[in-house]
């Protein structure tokens, strides 16, 4: 087939020095190094199950490098856990079995997931929070016109499952556990004395949250309230009866039920108050006050009690039933999750024993049911060494299976954000894989939240995690909703989760366009640095909200423009102020521009419609205060250079939407989703800065990774035009000298004809090349690479009417009369 392109072939001598590296090689290059950024870029372009030539998975190479990002890039990209190498093994099956390192739980968790998960991304209401917790008093006064019902239910007729979705009378929410509509705790509270003496003792017990009281105070508080007998359940039961059954119910135990029991309606509270009041909540109970625990498991324990002669066969079978149960679970609580359509998940709990206090009373049963007490002794008489022998691996397990429970709920809904709590055991959770709080380092849409205090230092009772725990926000002494209408104070990362999760429920409410993963990227990039969280918590930070919110503005479409990340990497040059050279309408116009501010090229081309332009040429930090200075003024990016003497921006007058990012996938394909396409863009040693904005012509792109302009390249760019694409824009430049060089092009589908186009190879300014193709009717449409190796783009149809700068600083006066 002939095609309308040509391609300039006067390669010169000195491209022979190239390697002809593919974009496949490097990625392969990158997982055995275990390079987490170069596989990443490597994957805008090349299959995540690509295999190297021995016939070996990179998702191997990179388990191989010890590299946890390297894997996990490969794996958020569709990499299969599940793919052999020539020798018939899987990347797990590299590991010493059981060792329970990250990489090797990582591996075994998507590999799981995969094979019993079913991903949805149907999120109909993404401002809605389901407050994985206990009970929330959703006639509280605060809570009642943010509590979403489900009106279907609510309508319809008792004991039918009037929607269809699997849940019968789900009106005010689930609970996992019971499979049944979460039931309201009675304080026997009911007349009006009573719910004010109520109100009183959760005003009492909140003086004793930390930081809410002097010590002193605090102390005669409790001894007032251990001291004193008048609560609802005493009036109603009778002290005699309490005390003969052993119960002393005093105030402080009484009022501590009480303010234990409005955990849930506290959290719903924060989430409500963090949202500005967007948020809406609902509940999905995961055991509430039913006395649940894990029986699940126990009651089945009985089929397999009797087949087994030692603790060992029985725990591996019990720890398979538990697995079963907790699944079977996750699974439910995923489908009530789905049929809500919620877009954030609260988890305010930390339950690290769960699996392990489960895994100890099938010992202790089996001890009893066995009568081996001196082979089995009492867990408490156990020596370190003895406990590790019978304990390891069982509890391993079960904590496993609890974490897979809530592993295969983040996956089945990747268009729900999590948001969980980091645990108030003052633990680093980095050690502590695979707890649920761990699932953050898993999975892009979970992020886990420490708690700090008024000093904005840690929290002392808050979990941590360099790498486990993103960001924390306030936890300490927080005021929020209560049971029976009431209020109280609380703490704990139960209280910071929700506060972060009512800002990402408001920013869901105002960017629908966003999705998790950007949401937690924002709170990430936005926070405010502390000293005392570096290597606590992932970010080094706290929640900034006001941050947040601005950054999801900016990094909303509907921002007319936004500097959604910044090219920062480049060398200083001093203390050289960004030129600003501002021009009215004149005969020629610039069409593109390439280098930075002291090698810049520029190139411009007699106009028919002429407006006012600006150049910004920046010697030293990327301009990003004169970028929106001329925003404000209605000036838009139309093209770019970079070098290692910095930037060069040209714009000309307009008033669309336009983003200016580095370059990062997520950002590009959240861009992309809502309309936005790459339409200049420029890098220098690897680091790539592009300009997007809407374009109702073009219906997709392609784009590849930086890489040297190699044959393998230019067939590249030959098989898209093949395919109907045209050269959007180029930039970069590919110096043997630096291994990060290399060019970026990108490829637009288009509604209309493709024109005819060509492109020269990386070399000096081909200006005789030039002048032919001009003769035949093409004109430039896009210039990459600065110092005497440029690539220049033609178009057919474009203007031909061209004038060039020479390379050096952009001088105003050329730029006013080209020449």
């Amino acid at each position: 087939m002939k095609l309308a392109h040509s391609v300039v072939l006067s390669f010169l001598a000195c491209n022979l020095a190239f390697s002809q590296i593919t974009p496949e090689q490097i990625l392969v290059q990158a997982a055995t190094l275990g390079d987490a950024e170069r596989v990443s870029s490597a994957l805008t372009e090349v299959d995540p199950n690509l295999k190297d030539p021995s016939g070996t998975p990179v998702l191997t190479l990179a388990a191989k490098s010890g590299n946890l990002k390297a894997v996990r890039a490969l794996l958020w990209a569709g990499a299969d856990p599940a793919l052999q190498d020539a020798a018939g093994k899987t990347p797990i099956e590299h590991f010493t079995p059981d060792s329970y390192n990250p990489i090797q739980l990582l591996l075994r968790c998507y590999k799981y997931v995969r094979e019993n998960g079913v991903q949805s991304k149907d999120i109909k209401r993404r401002n809605l929070v389901l407050v994985s917790d206990n009970y929330v008093d959703f006639e509280h006064p605060d809570l009642a016109k943010n509590y979403w019902k489900n009106e279907l239910e609510l309508n319809g007729k008792q004991g039918v499952d009037d929607d269809g979705n699997g849940f019968i009378d789900d009106i005010y929410g689930w609970n996992v556990f019971t499979n049944k509509p979460p039931r309201k705790p009675d304080f026997d509270a009911h007349t009006a004395v009573e719910k004010a003496y109520v109100t009183h003792l959760l005003a009492e017990i909140s003086k004793l949250t930390p930081g809410n009281q002097k010590p002193q105070d605090a102390y005669n508080v409790q001894t007032k309230l251990k001291n004193s007998y008048t609560n609802p359940l005493v009036r109603s039961m009778g002290f005699g009866s309490l005390a003969s059954a052993g119960i002393i119910m005093n105030d402080l135990t009484y009022a501590s039920i009480l303010q234990n029991a409005s955990h849930g309606t506290h959290v719903a509270g924060l989430v409500v108050e963090g949202s500005q009041g967007k948020a809406l909540v609902h509940t999905s109970d995961w055991g509430g006050f039913e006395a649940t625990g894990y029986h699940f498991a126990i009651d089945d324990e009985l089929k397999i009690f009797n087949s087994s002669n030692t603790f060992e066969e029985f725990t591996t079978r019990y720890t398979e039933l538990f697995r079963a149960a907790c699944v079977k679970n996750g699974k439910r609580g995923s489908a009530y999750l789905k049929s809500t359509g919620a877009g954030i998940v609260n988890m305010s709990w930390s339950s690290p024993n769960k699996g392990v206090i489960a895994v100890h009373a099938a010992y202790d049963r089996f001890r009893e049911r066995k009568n081996f007490p001196a082979e089995l002794p009492p867990i408490d008489k156990l020596s370190p060494q003895q406990y590790d022998q019978i304990f390891g691996k069982p509890t391993q397990e079960a904590r496993i299976a609890q974490a897979a429970a809530y592993a295969l709920l983040i996956y089945e809904n990747p268009g729900v954000l999590f948001v969980i709590a980091a645990g108030n055991e003052s633990q680093n959770n980095d050690s502590m894989a695979p707890l649920p709080g761990y699932l953050s380092n898993f999975f892009p849409n979970v992020i886990t939240v420490a708690s700090h205090g008024p000093t904005k230092t840690l929290s002392p009772f808050s979990n941590y995690g360099a790498s486990s725990v993103q960001i924390a926000a306030i936890g300490e002494n927080l005021r929020s909703t209560a049971m029976n209408g009431n209020y109280c104070y609380m703490q704990g990362t139960s209280m910071a989760a929700p506060v972060l999760a009512g800002v990402c429920a408001g920013i869901r409410n105002d960017y629908p366009l966003l999705s998790p993963r950007d949401i937690r990227n924002i709170l990430m990039e936005t926070s405010e640095g502390e000293p005392s969280m570096l290597g606590k918590v992932e970010c080094g930070g706290i929640l900034n909200a006001a941050a947040a919110r601005s950054l999801a503005e900016n990094k909303s479409s509907a921002n007319f423009g936004s500097v959604v990340k910044t090219l920062d990497s480049l060398p200083s040059l001093g203390s050289i102020p960004p030129a600003v050279m501002e021009f009215t309408p004149r005969k020629y116009s610039t069409v593109a521009v390439a280098g930075g501010r002291f090698d810049s090229k520029v190139i411009m081309a007699a106009a028919d419609v002429r407006s006012k332009e600006l150049i910004i040429s920046s010697g030293y930090a990327f301009p990003e205060k004169e970028i929106k200075e001329a925003w404000a003024k209605n000036y838009r990016i139309t093209s770019m250079g970079c070098s290692s003497n910095g930037h060069t921006i040209a714009m000309k007058t307009g008033n669309h939407a336009q983003s200016f990012l580095a370059f990062d996938q997520d950002e590009i394909a959240r861009l992309q989703a809502s309309g936005n396409h790459i339409k200049a863009l420029s890098g220098y040693a690897g680091n790539f800065s592009l300009m997007m904005e809407p374009d109702p012509n073009i219906i997709s792109q392609r784009f590849t990774m930086p890489t040297p302009f190699t044959k393998s390249r230019q067939q590249w760019v030959l098989d898209r035009w093949a395919e109907g694409y045209t050269l959007t824009a180029v930039g970069g430049d590919d110096d043997p000298k630096n291994p990060k060089n290399g060019f970026v092009f990108v490829m637009s589908k288009t509604k209309s004809p493709v024109p005819p186009q060509s492109f020269s190879h990386a070399g000096p300014w081909p200006e005789k090349w030039i002048s032919e193709m001009s003769a035949k009717g093409y004109g430039i449409t896009s210039v990459a690479g600065y110092k005497g190796r440029y690539i220049v783009v033609m178009t057919k149809g474009a203007t031909t009417d061209m004038k060039f700068s020479n390379e050096g600083a952009a001088q105003k006066q050329w730029l006013m009369d080209p020449k």
